[in-house]
């Protein structure tokens, strides 16, 4: 990841479940379950599980996403990641090896959701 270090990390064999809202790039290597929001960049690496509602600005998928994707900006799946669920996205760059099981919405701006 280049660019400004990331505020928020979930490390290889850690796991974390709740909510979590980061001012800034967030990086997870462990394990993620729950609601997961920035305004930023968010890097999923190639061991990673992150699953439930994710809101971010942009997305670099290495691993595994199940559930709701929502990506404001740029989504990159990369080749080995496995995406689950539901993903809405305004730019979707998808790299051969990468899987898609679920719904796609590519289409002008996705929206912030709040509350």
């Amino acid at each position: 990841m280049s660019g400004p270090a990331p505020r928020g990390i979930v490390g290889p064999g850690a796991e974390y479940q709740g909510d979590l809202v980061v001012d800034g790039p967030v990086v997870v290597h462990g394990v993620f379950e729950g609601r997961l929001e920035t305004d930023d960049l968010l890097e999923v690496g190639a061991d990673a599980q992150v699953s439930g509602e994710i809101d971010v600005a942009q997305a670099l998928v290495f691993g595994r996403v199940t559930g709701l994707l929502r990506v404001r900006e740029r989504c990159t799946l990369m080749p080995g990641c496995i995406l689950e669920g539901q993903l809405i996205t305004p730019w979707l760059d998808v790299r051969l090896g990468a899987s898609i099981r679920g719904e796609l919405l590519v289409a002008g701006a996705a929206k912030r959701r709040r509350g």
